[in-house]
């Protein structure tokens, strides 16, 4: 019994040592590895934000097409109304010099120059000349109304009002008579350059018959717009002959393209009356 003893504490210890283990071991939960899970989540994350992002910068992108493209789509001012502008402006310039308001003038009295100018790209002839007039007084406002010379700044803007009231007058005075300058103005240079067209032409120049010819279009499209009754029956005859020419004279056709220029000019000096 004595020798035995020894053994029992050792098969003790022993079983005692597995089952401990075997209780840890079974307590132990399994932990799955997230690494490239979590990663690739992340990921995907990334990219559905980038994506999101990437689908908002189009839509402004879009929004902002859109709105250029309404921008240009905008037709500019007519002279009159650019005219008209420049006026009311003026006026409110002037009642706020004669109050001695001098920065209110001179803010009114910049937006009234912007139109002035505006207006005085388009104009000719005596309405053109008043707008300069009103565009010299305007800018002299402008510089007394900075200085604080509220009653002289004033004395400007009547002045401007005085030339923009009797610019928008001459306007309307003669309208046809301008509209039928204009036309007159195209014809004649449609037909000087056809004649160059056609000399060209018989030469062999095809590629400078073709040039001129493409002026003469031009001129006789602007004067096309304006005309009425046969004189404008006349110039969409020369127009198409025109159109003609050039498409020869591309094809180096210098001789079918000079019959073309021939038959235009015909129809141009029909339109003007000779």
């Amino acid at each position: 019994m004595i020798t035995i003893k020894p053994y029992k504490n050792i098969l003790s210890i022993t079983l005692l040592a597995v089952a401990t283990l075997f209780a840890g071991t079974a307590a132990a939960k399994y932990i799955p590895y997230k690494g490239s899970a979590a990663a690739g989540e992340k990921a995907i994350e990334s990219t559905e934000a980038t994506s999101k992002q990437t689908t908002d910068d189009k839509g402004s992108a879009a929004a902002g097409e859109k709105a250029i493209e309404s921008t240009e789509a905008t037709p500019k001012k007519s002279s009159e109304a650019h005219s008209a502008q420049a006026l009311e402006h003026a006026k409110v310039a002037a009642t706020h010099g004669k109050a001695g308001h001098a920065s209110v003038l001179t803010e009114h009295a910049k937006v009234a120059l912007e139109h002035a100018q505006a207006a005085e790209q388009v104009l000719e002839g005596k309405p053109k000349a008043h707008l300069t007039e009103a565009i010299t007084h305007l800018n002299e406002a402008i510089k007394h109304g900075n200085m604080d010379h509220a009653d002289v700044a004033t004395d400007h803007v009547n002045q401007a009002i005085t030339h923009l009231e009797t610019a928008a007058q001459a306007t309307e005075a003669q309208p046809a008579e301008a509209t039928e300058k204009s036309s007159e103005a195209h014809s004649a240079q449609a037909l000087e350059h056809a004649t160059v067209a056609v000399t060209h032409g018989k030469a062999g120049h095809a590629s400078v018959l073709t040039e001129h010819a493409k002026v003469a279009l031009e001129h006789a499209q602007a004067a096309e717009k304006v005309l009425k009754g046969e004189a404008k029956a006349h110039l969409t005859e020369a127009i198409t002959h025109l159109n003609e020419a050039i498409k020869h004279g591309n094809m180096d056709h210098a001789d079918v393209a000079t019959e073309h220029v021939n038959e235009a000019i015909t129809h141009i000096k029909a339109s003007i009356g000779e």
